[in-house]
């Protein structure tokens, strides 16, 4: 043994012949010990050129580039739906909300007042009226166009949404009901003759304009309420619909840079 260790250490291959001088099996152990060590060595550098080639996309095979690039898009794809199918339903809710409570409430609101300017317009008619039988009809008048004024409201109240508009209702109510009480008024100064006539215009003029002025005042504040609501709504969707459509285009432009 000693010999082959010499012979090895001249020659350059040191464990191989020493080996070759160790009787037995001891003499095959070390020789498979020899050759495995420098195999392992070879199979642990094979792995990090792996690792090393696995992390460059320019070593990748077509197969493999082709197969990355194909779950890129996939992904985007699926990316692209998904952002779709939000900005839809916030476009939705959006239009439903101008749809179903804001352009309803403007609408009624627009009609309670057109019902509430032919009331007033009666009544000068009423003040100069040139017989008990024009007035009676002028009253009918007046009687039929309440009970229109009053549907109107009843069709308005369901289509109340937020605290605000409630106060501000309240606040139509309250007015309306002072307008209507200087008509009573305006009603029984009109019966008394010539003196209760020019009594009647002079209330026509004062107390009855200032409550109907005050009462308009009320329905147009509800109304604008209304119409705001309906345009910060459309402003919200328009919104949603630009960024959607702005990072949409951006998304299928990676796809496209990702599929080429």
């Amino acid at each position: 043994a000693l010999v082959g260790f010499l012979a090895g250490r001249r020659a350059g291959t040191l464990w191989p012949a020493a080996a070759r001088c160790i009787p037995g099996h001891f003499g095959v152990a070390v020789r498979a010990g020899a050759l495995q060590a420098p195999l392992h060595a070879v199979e642990t550098g094979d792995n990090a050129r792996d690792v090393r080639d696995g992390m460059n996309f320019k070593q990748w095979t077509f197969a493999r580039r082709l197969g990355a690039s194909f779950a890129t898009l996939v992904m985007l794809g699926a990316l692209i739906g998904a952002l779709g199918l939000w900005q839809m339903g916030r476009i939705n809710g959006m239009t439903k909300l101008i749809a179903d409570e804001w352009l309803p409430s403007v609408k009624v609101l627009a009609e309670m007042r057109n019902m509430a300017n032919q009331i007033r317009r009666a009544e000068p008619d009423l003040l100069f009226a040139v017989d008990a039988k024009e007035k009676a009809e002028i009253e009918d008048t007046l009687r039929q166009r309440l009970v229109a004024l009053a549907e109107i409201e009843r069709r308005y109240r369901p289509l109340i949404t937020s605290p605000e508009e409630d106060k501000l209702w309240q606040e139509v109510q309250r007015r309306r009901d002072v307008y209507l009480a200087t008509q009573e008024t305006l009603l029984k100064l009109s019966r008394n003759g010539e003196v209760g006539q020019r009594d009647a215009v002079a209330y026509f003029r004062g107390d009855s304009r200032n409550a109907f002025g005050a009462y308009g005042k009320a329905v147009n504040d509800t109304l604008e309420l209304n119409a705001r609501g309906a345009e910060r709504a459309r402003q919200e969707a328009q919104a949603s619909y630009g960024a959607g459509l702005g990072l949409t285009l951006a998304l299928l432009a990676l796809a496209m840079a990702a599929g080429g």
